[in-house]
């Protein structure tokens, strides 16, 4: 059973949100920016949020009601609301963490850090960029180029041979709006996916895509009713993931979702299951979602004009690494290939056809400096 549908909010075009000319920062610059961010000194409050929201912010105090201790309060910043190591079991809910105003930007920063170290430590696999399938011999293709955009912004190509899996690209326009009346609109992207023993997953995932859009507008507003916050955005899109999942459990289905929108100044991907969000810098590889879950909101000043957002499903993942995907696309739109995001998308989802994934194999490229 699908749960009742979130009342509808249209979804028009968006504001512009571009990034600044000539901000050209390699991965390892990022990076290195992020890993000499420091912790927030400020005591810890609890965060009063909508009724609608299953969270709150504990506070943390010692007997006789004194302040905390620097070397509690240390090792509380350290690790502040990391997730737990065997997450398997656990739903979005319970391993998804609970930050504050405080913390909402150490919290960033540490789940930025922690996909970067991710990056760092994976060693390439049987993926190799120029070892394709033909990709007019493969059975149940989708290829996307124009649908995701008539400029041509993001191409995506999806390989389904067993039709036990099902991943569809999204895109779409979001507004929402806050208690002064202000109007918000921006983009989407993202990939959904969904695996059914008994069903047909088609229907599931169609159901979702109408539906992610009115949720993230949703909790948006719930989450921002006076001003954006970063905060405020992170809880949307935390209760976003958790509505998905609570879906695709009705429903008997194993989930995954990763999704890009441009909000407060900021690239923000949330992700959750095995997919997995990489951006092209320039050909220098960054990645932007973190094994099982994870929300990043990062300066879009931050990225260089010519980056490009690749997403990919986790049947992909099992065979390449981010570097290996990166160094594809990169070659693909300056190469022989040619600046098409659509054939950089299928170039890669062949090559990881070729080199052994064989359930359901989705690449969704997407030029950085359009989403808006």
């Amino acid at each position: 059973m699908i749960p009742n549908q979130i009342a509808p909010t249209s979804q028009e075009s968006s504001g512009s949100a571009s990034t600044e000319n000539g901000s050209k920062v390699a991965g390892a610059e990022i990076q290195e920016k992020h890993e000499n961010q420091t912790p927030p000194s400020s005591s810890e409050t609890p965060n009063q949020i909508a009724s609608t929201s299953q969270e709150s912010s504990s506070s943390t105090s010692t007997e006789n009601g004194s302040k905390i201790a620097e070397a509690e309060m240390q090792e509380k910043h350290e690790s502040p609301m990391a997730c737990p190591q065997n997450i398997s079991s656990l739903s979005l809910e319970q391993i998804a963490p609970k930050p504050d105003e405080d913390n909402i930007e150490f919290l960033l920063a540490n789940m930025f850090n922690a996909a970067q170290e991710q990056l760092e430590t994976e060693e390439n696999k049987s993926f190799n960029y120029e070892n394709t399938t033909d990709w007019n011999s493969i059975k149940r293709k989708q290829y996307f180029p124009q649908n995701i955009n008539p400029s041509n912004i993001g191409g995506s190509f999806c390989i389904n041979p067993t039709r036990k899996n099902a991943t569809i690209p999204l895109s779409g326009k979001i507004k929402f709006s806050t208690n002064d009346k202000k109007e918000h609109r921006f983009d989407l992207y993202g990939l959904l996916s969904n695996h059914l023993e008994n069903l047909k997953p088609n229907d599931l995932l169609l159901e979702q895509k109408k539906l992610i859009g009115q949720a993230i507008a949703k909790f948006l507003s719930i989450h921002n009713p006076d001003k954006i916050s970063d905060l405020g955005i992170y809880n949307a899109l935390k209760e976003t993931l958790i509505y998905l999942e609570t879906i695709s459990k009705e429903n008997q289905s194993n989930f995954s979702a990763t999704f890009a929108i441009t909000l407060n100044q900021k690239l923000w991907i949330a992700h959750s299951g095995s997919s997995a969000a990489l951006l092209s810098n320039q050909g220098n590889p960054v990645q932007l979602s973190v094994d099982q879950f994870s929300i990043i909101g990062y300066p879009v000043e931050e990225f260089s004009l010519g980056s490009k957002l690749i997403l990919i499903s986790g049947d992909v993942k099992k065979v390449a690494s981010g570097k290996q995907i990166v160094k594809g696309e990169y070659k693909a739109n300056k190469g022989f290939l040619g600046a098409n995001n659509g054939s950089a998308a299928r170039q890669i989802a062949c090559a990881a056809h070729a080199a052994g994934a064989e359930q359901d194999i989705a690449v969704l490229v997407i030029k950085l400096s359009e989403i808006q």
